[in-house]
């Protein structure tokens, strides 16, 4: 046994919160894919990416995407109000130990409406609930993805633009040139990739010639062969190391 922290951040070791004792292989693959929680964050956007223009891609109707902006506020809103309604009468209560108590304690319900209805879309996380971070990245990606997906449906050099925004926004990231705008904004730019492979995705599986279907018929034995590989990239990708990142 030794000392390793596997759910704390950097900020947090510093802080002095408690030593969280483990083997020292368990910061390997595939062991940090159960507990690094990133990398399950990062398939979500890119199922979300799939999601979001599926209907519109079936379609082809532009009120798919006009209602779903309509909509998606409130759809994303509503729930994180009554899960931050829910935290807070059970951390008024003590439930969660002194540390959660110390954060709200001097707090009111209009803070919490305020955290719920604008301080999440438009801030990093919520004063009291560090992962309410993915919200604001998906809403905002969802815009994007809308746009990305009116943009280029039409034509029929649109995986060329898709590719090309997803290379574009991976280099950026890459140089740096992303940590250069502000925190609220950075965050789904960052994450725009992830959303735009799951876009480029939906728009492949509602193709007339339906190119994913190649791989559907594959015969047994490539089947095995794709999907293994499939699954030892997930759980590289996923056994990545995101503790320097904060709110993950």
């Amino acid at each position: 046994m030794g000392n390793f922290f596997p759910l704390q951040t950097e900020k947090m070791r510093d802080e002095g919160h408690d030593v969280v004792m483990a083997p020292w292989w368990i910061r390997y693959p595939p062991f940090p894919l159960f507990y690094n929680g990133f990398g399950w964050v990062q398939v979500f956007f890119i199922l979300s990416g799939f999601v979001l223009p599926l209907n519109y891609f079936k379609t082809g109707r532009n009120s798919c995407l006009t209602g779903g902006v309509m909509r998606r506020y409130f759809r994303l809103m509503l729930p994180v109000l009554m899960i931050l309604s829910i935290y807070l009468l059970f951390a008024r209560f003590d439930f969660f130990g002194e540390s959660t108590f110390n954060k709200i304690k001097n707090r009111t319900f209009l803070d919490l409406l305020y955290a719920a209805m604008i301080e999440t879309w438009c801030g990093p996380s919520a004063w009291f609930v560090n992962p309410t971070w993915t919200l604001g990245v998906e809403y905002w990606a969802t815009m994007l993805v809308y746009v990305v997906a009116f943009t280029g449906h039409s034509y029929r050099g649109r995986f060329f633009w898709y590719i090309s925004l997803i290379g574009f926004f991976s280099v950026m990231d890459f140089l740096g040139f992303l940590n250069l705008i502000p925190f609220s904004t950075k965050f789904p730019v960052k994450m725009m990739p992830l959303f735009l492979i799951g876009t480029l995705l939906a728009d492949m599986e509602n193709m007339v010639e339906r190119p994913l279907d190649k791989i559907r018929d594959l015969s047994l034995g490539w089947k095995i062969v794709f999907n293994s590989t499939l699954i030892i990239m997930i759980v590289l990708w996923g056994s990545l190391e995101y503790e320097t990142r904060e709110g993950c």
